[in-house]
């Protein structure tokens, strides 16, 4: 073989692993670029779901926030209507204490009040209007009765001894009923809705 043969014979074989260098590295690149497409696409797909998720997140925690600002608002709501309503039950009990009708159930309440305290030296206290209309049980009792401008409609019984006192005012019954009194007037104020 003569050297321009083997000269052409080398560059043959050259050639030829150069080109399967070639078509080899094009196949690398190619997988390269698909590997990388696919992680991008991967890539570009858990980024959307992570922002899907976050955004989920921030708005089921708006909602709820959301959600609680509505029952703070209605709750708020109904402790304003229940506070003016019992506030004018107040005011209306106040004007209404000596109308006659109260004042005739005063001595029975006190027989009540009485059969309790049994046995106690026992004085009550009430403004003069309502005096006259406990007087009889007083005196029948033999409890000492005094006026006391502060108390307002209905009166106070207390032991001497200090040991039990019984606050039956309007105000003090209305007190201890308010609770019962704000529940009754939130069911009826959602018979009137409903």
């Amino acid at each position: 073989m003569a050297l321009p043969d083997l000269i052409a014979r080398l560059e043959h074989d050259a050639q030829a692993q150069v080109e399967t260098i070639v078509q080899r590295a094009d196949a690398e690149v190619r997988a390269i670029e698909a590997a990388t497409a696919g992680t991008l696409a991967e890539a570009a797909a858990r980024a959307r779901t992570e922002r899907r998720t976050a955004l989920r997140a921030t708005l089921q925690r708006d909602v709820s926030q959301a959600r609680r600002q509505a029952r703070t608002d209605v709750l708020e709501a109904r402790r304003t209507l229940v506070a003016r309503v019992l506030q004018r039950a107040r005011s209306l009990a106040a004007d209404g204490a000596s109308a006659p009708r109260h004042q005739e159930t005063g001595a029975r309440q006190l027989e009540d009040v009485m059969s309790y305290l049994e046995g106690l030296d026992v004085r009550v206290r009430c403004s003069a209007d309502w005096a006259s209309v406990l007087q009889e049980v007083a005196s029948r009792r033999g409890i000492r009765l005094e006026i006391d401008t502060a108390v307002g409609p209905g009166f106070v019984a207390e032991a001497i001894d200090g040991s039990v006192t019984i606050d039956h005012t309007f105000a003090a019954r209305l007190d201890r009923h308010e609770g019962q009194l704000a529940i009754d007037l939130m069911a009826e104020v959602g018979r009137e809705r409903g």
